[in-house]
C-alpha cells in the first residue's frame, strides 16, 4: 500500500476512495503497490526523489466506468491525474503534477472504433496506440496513411491533445483532429460538433457546433478527459519521394530555413520537415564516447569527424513531397534549384540524386561506411522494400564500381556499398 497521501486527506479519506474505484473497475485494476506504482513515475527521476509521486493508479476500460471513478473523486476530494498510454517520458512520463494524486491511466480502453475508407477517418479510444492503429488500417484494406512520431508506442489521442506532429502533409495532429467525446469534472458527458445530436452522422467529417465549438478547450488542458476522437487519415498518394539536403556550414542554417519557409508556402515541399545538428543525429546511432571523453561540449574535431564518418552534413535536414508522380517531379526539381543557391548544398532524392552524392562525399571525405536511413513510420511495408530493392539494385552497384575504380581495388562480391 502507498503513504503518498494526496494534500489535506487522511488515510481513512483515501481508502474510501480507493474503495470505490475498485468497485467501479475492479481490484485489480486498482494499482497501490510501490512496484506496480513505479512504472507510472517518471522514469528520469533522480533516486529517492518523490515530489511528484501518485498514492495509485486506476485503470477503466470503458466510459462509465470512468464517469464513476470520477464521481468517487468528486465525493471524497481526490485529486485525478490523468494519461492515455503513460509514455511521453520526455515531459514526465505518467507523473502527476500534484503530489498523491490518483492517476487515470487509460490503456484499456483501447479500441479502434471504426475506420472509414471512404471518408478517410479513423474513430479511437485513448488507450490506442499509434502501432495498433496502424495494424487496424492494415487489417481494413483501406489504402490509407496515419502520421506519427518518432515512436509509435504512445497514444494517438494523448499525442494529437499534447499538440504532438508527425511527418506526413497531416504532421499537425491537432489540426486532424474531428468530433471529440469527453468526460467532464462533473462527470457528465459531452460530444463536440455534430456528436451532439442523436443522428447527427458528419461527426467525424465536420468539425462545427450549432454555436460555439469548444473542442479546443481540451487540448493540452485539465477541463475533461477525452474517450473518443475522430482523427482524419490521409489516402495514400500515387507517389512519395523521401529526400534530404545536408548544408557544410554552421551558418548555413539561416538560408537554409528560408529556402524551406518558401518551399512549404509554395507546397513544394508537402511533408513535415526535420532539421538535426551533427551532434543530434550522432546521437541516434551512437554514444558520445565513441566521439569523446572529455568534460564539456564536444570540440570542433568530433563534430567535423561525426559528419566525415557519418556521412552528415553541418545541418541535415529530411523532407517529404506526396502527390502524383508527375508533380513530385517537377516539385523536387523546384527543391533542387531552391537549395542549390546554398554553396556546397547536397539534395539527395532519387537514385542517381543518392548516387551523385555518395560518391560525391567519398570523393570528399575518402570515407569507407555511408549510413542511410528509411522512413518506415509513415511508408506502406511495398514502399519500404522497394526503396530497399532500388539501393541494393541501382544504387550499391554503381557505387561500389566506382569506388573500386577510385581505389584501383575490385569491389567484393556481396560487399555493402560505400
Amino acid at each position: 500500500m502507498t503513504s503518498v497521501l494526496p494534500t489535506d486527506l487522511t488515510v481513512q479519506d483515501l481508502d474510501a476512495a480507493l474503495d470505490g474505484f475498485r468497485a467501479a473497475v475492479g481490484a485489480e485494476h486498482v494499482l497501490t503497490d510501490a512496484e506496480q506504482l513505479r512504472e507510472f513515475r517518471d522514469p528520469y527521476w533522480f533516486a529517492g526523489w518523490d515530489d511528484y509521486e501518485a498514492s495509485a493508479v486506476v485503470q477503466p476500460e470503458s466510459v462509465e466506468e470512468l464517469q464513476a471513478i470520477v464521481q468517487t473523486a468528486n465525493d471524497h476530494g481526490i485529486p485525478l491525474w490523468v494519461s492515455s498510454q503513460g509514455r511521453n517520458n520526455g515531459y514526465g512520463g505518467s507523473s502527476p503534477r500534484v503530489r498523491g494524486a490518483v492517476v487515470v491511466n487509460l490503456r484499456r480502453m483501447n479500441r479502434v472504433l471504426e475506420i472509414n475508407g471512404e471518408s478517410a477517418y479513423a474513430v479511437v479510444e485513448p488507450g490506442v496506440s499509434f502501432f495498433e492503429l496502424y495494424e487496424a488500417v492494415r487489417a481494413s484494406g483501406h489504402r490509407l496513411w496515419i502520421s506519427v512520431p518518432d515512436l509509435g508506442w504512445g497514444s494517438v489521442v494523448g499525442n494529437a491533445l499534447e499538440y504532438g506532429v508527425g511527418y506526413t502533409p497531416y504532421g499537425e495532429h491537432s489540426a486532424n483532429v474531428c468530433g471529440l467525446e469527453v468526460v467532464l469534472p462533473s462527470g457528465e458527458l459531452v460530444r463536440t460538433g455534430p456528436g451532439a445530436i442523436s443522428n447527427g452522422r458528419a461527426w467525424h467529417v465536420y468539425r462545427r457546433s450549432f454555436g460555439p465549438s469548444f473542442d479546443g478547450l481540451f487540448f493540452q488542458s485539465s477541463l475533461g478527459i477525452v474517450t473518443r476522437m475522430g482523427v482524419w487519415l490521409m489516402p495514400e498518394p500515387e507517389c512519395y519521394l523521401p529526400g534530404w539536403v545536408m548544408v557544410p556550414r554552421d551558418d548555413d542554417l539561416g538560408p537554409m530555413v528560408d529556402t524551406l519557409r518558401e518551399l512549404m508556402l509554395g507546397g513544394s515541399i508537402t511533408g513535415y520537415p526535420m532539421i538535426l545538428s551533427p551532434v543530434a543525429a550522432a546521437s541516434v546511432f551512437t554514444d558520445r564516447a565513441h566521439w569523446y571523453q572529455g568534460e564539456g561540449v564536444l570540440p570542433e574535431e568530433a563534430i567535423e569527424r561525426i559528419c566525415s564518418e557519418l556521412g552528415f552534413g553541418r545541418w541535415t535536414m529530411r523532407f517529404a513531397i506526396h502527390g502524383d508522380e508527375a508533380i513530385v517531379d517537377h516539385r523536387f526539381a523546384k527543391v533542387q534549384e531552391a537549395f542549390g543557391r546554398i554553396r556546397g548544398a547536397n539534395v539527395v532524392g532519387s537514385p542517381q540524386e543518392v548516387i551523385e552524392k555518395i560518391l560525391f562525399q567519398h570523393e570528399v571525405f575518402g570515407h569507407q561506411r555511408f549510413l542511410m536511413q528509411f522512413s518506415v513510420g509513415t511508408l506502406p511495408h511495398d514502399r519500404v522494400m522497394r526503396a530497399i530493392e532500388l539501393y541494393g539494385t541501382e544504387v550499391a552497384p554503381v557505387v561500389r564500381r566506382e569506388v573500386a575504380r577510385r581505389t584501383h581495388a575490385p569491389a567484393p562480391e556481396g560487399a555493402p556499398a560505400a
